[in-house]
């Protein structure tokens, strides 16, 4: 069933957990009040959910609680996931910092870096260990996703090294696209791109 769900769907599932997350109006919320939260038309919203069952109640909408566990589950966040983060530079320290992940199930255990200066030392209360030591980590701390924070140049390099010790998930912030095994779940996150596309809405659609 997976297979034949658009990609977008599942973007649209976390903004729709997210607008549940919102809602505070009572127990149950219909398609046309999550479209007001979501800013997606309720025909969307009963099209996207339909893929994984019936949800719904006729006359009364979705349970906010039932709907938002089932949600988790589908999204595969019904369990705490292990996250690293590759790369301790400035927005490797940012991310280490950052504790709003694990309200959605997300636990940043430990940091990664290649130059012995940053090594052996903690950021935010997570170590950081030698990159060379990546398999060995992630197998005892049981990582499943790794945010990877370098630079371009060595990104490929040690993307590679990444999807060798276990890991099948990255979140991208390189600014290059990486080829690695289609077993392996990418997310590119490249804000200069998402910059550019902003600019370019500016100028379409002036400062509104």
């Amino acid at each position: 069933m997976l297979g034949r769900i658009p990609k977008r769907t599942i973007t649209r599932l976390t903004l729709y957990y997210r607008g549940l997350a919102e809602s505070r109006r009572g127990d149950f919320v219909s398609s046309n009040e999550m479209s007001k939260l979501t800013g997606f038309s309720a025909d969307q919203i009963r099209r996207d959910l339909s893929y994984f069952g019936q949800f719904g109640i006729s006359g009364r909408g979705y349970s906010v609680v039932g709907l938002r566990k089932k949600l988790i589950k589908i999204l595969g966040v019904d369990k705490q996931c292990n996250v690293a983060v590759v790369g301790a530079g400035n927005l490797g320290s940012a991310m280490l910092k950052y504790g709003g992940f694990e309200e959605h199930g997300f636990r940043i255990v430990c940091g990664f870096d290649a130059n012995q200066g940053k090594t052996g030392r903690s950021i935010a209360g997570k170590r950081i260990f030698d990159f060379s030591r990546i398999k060995k980590v992630s197998r005892r701390l049981k990582i499943k996703i790794a945010i990877l924070t370098v630079p371009a140049p060595v990104a490929s390099v040690v993307a590679r090294k990444i999807v060798e010790s276990g890991i099948k998930g990255i979140m991208n912030f390189a600014p290059i696209n990486l080829h690695l095994p289609t077993t392996v779940q990418v997310l590119n996150m490249d804000m200069g791109i998402s910059l550019q596309r902003i600019a370019f809405l500016l100028k379409k659609g002036g400062y509104r």
